[in-house]
């Protein structure tokens, strides 16, 4: 999947419109993010402190695959500074009414290829862009074996749909 990678310095917010902001600390883990768009290019930048508890999951997302043109056609670039991720940029996306049981057949797809989950995975994270699926909060994503610590809800996570949790339980049995 091409994608470019935008150096975080690029990047000027104060003319952008602040969509969601979470200023977040669980003693020493940083969960704090931001979401801005821009108004003139319709891109959405969701940025995070380099001390950001998921700041190298965006990234593993695209290494092993999960994130493609499948799963993230919105996708438009990963922010870096430093060689830390700071953030991504997507499209503009569209909230979704359609039945998106083919795209949940596409993330368990994705999920068993490369033990790969999302944790986050709920209707609210499925949005539509050019006619076509794409998740968002893709910071979420996590490793196979993560699985227990997400399903307990350590480090202040848990599973947003039951029925994909049931599936990821299901392939770590396996």
């Amino acid at each position: 999947m091409n994608y470019k990678v935008i150096p975080l310095d690029s990047i000027d917010v104060s003319d952008m419109l602040a969509i969601k902001q979470r200023n977040k600390w669980y003693g020493n883990d940083d969960h704090s993010r931001w979401v801005f768009k821009d108004s003139n290019t319709g891109l959405y930048y969701k940025l995070w402190n380099e001390s950001y508890i998921r700041k190298d999951n965006v990234q593993l997302g695209l290494d092993r695959g999960f994130y493609d043109k499948t799963t993230v056609p919105a996708f438009h670039g990963i922010i870096y500074h430093n060689d830390i991720c700071r953030g991504y940029v997507t499209q503009e996306c569209q909230h979704t009414e359609n039945d998106s049981s083919i795209f949940y057949e596409i993330i368990k797809k994705k999920t068993h290829d490369t033990y790969l989950f999302v944790y986050d995975f709920t209707e609210k994270h499925i949005m539509e862009f050019k006619d076509n699926f794409t998740l968002i909060d893709l910071e979420g994503i996590c490793e196979l074996y993560e699985y227990e610590d997400i399903a307990q809800d350590k480090n202040h996570a848990a599973f947003a749909s039951e029925k994909y949790r049931r599936f990821v339980n299901e392939l770590c049995k396996n």
